[in-house]
């Protein structure tokens, strides 16, 4: 079982991961200059990084979630009562500092473009802070991370 629940932390800190790298693409949206090569490579390079994280950030999600099932049918335990990570909101630390910058780059954003401020720089950072936000609420508020939690919890009791 222990092999089973690594896999499953693993796979679900890859997809992490593949999330930040495909909300940092966003970030090349600053760099682009109108008429210049090293755009247009810009324009065709980065958002394939961030169709490819995306991918590579549900697939490796999915993985886990189908992992975690199996844990949980050899177990014969039932699942943690908890909703997905799209609709909760501040199931443990980590989710509430997502909903928080969340929150904050949203507001932030509505505001920046109202104003018209910060319309080549800031505004694409507070983009890249709202995708990779959204994307750590959804994940670090579900019921995968809330799972991999309760493998913490369980293993501090049997170590004691």
């Amino acid at each position: 079982m222990d092999e089973y629940s690594t896999k499953y932390t693993r796979l679900l800190k890859l997809s992490i991961i593949c999330s930040f790298i495909s909300s940092i693409s966003v970030l090349s949206c600053i760099f682009i200059e109108r008429n210049d090569k090293a755009s247009l490579a810009i324009k065709i390079v980065f958002p394939l990084i961030f169709w490819v994280g995306l991918f590579g950030e549900q697939f490796l999600f999915w993985k886990s979630n189908s992992i975690r099932k199996e844990i949980l049918k050899a177990s014969n335990q039932r699942c943690l009562n908890s909703k997905i990570g799209l609709i909760s909101i501040s199931q443990n630390h980590y989710g509430t500092a997502a909903d928080i910058v969340f929150a904050v780059s949203f507001i932030a954003l509505l505001l920046f473009t109202i104003f018209g401020i910060g319309k080549q720089t800031a505004q694409y950072i507070i983009i890249f802070l709202l995708v990779l936000s959204f994307r750590l609420h959804c994940i670090l508020n579900g019921k995968n991370f809330k799972y991999i939690n309760y493998f913490k919890k369980r293993k501090v009791k049997n170590d004691v």
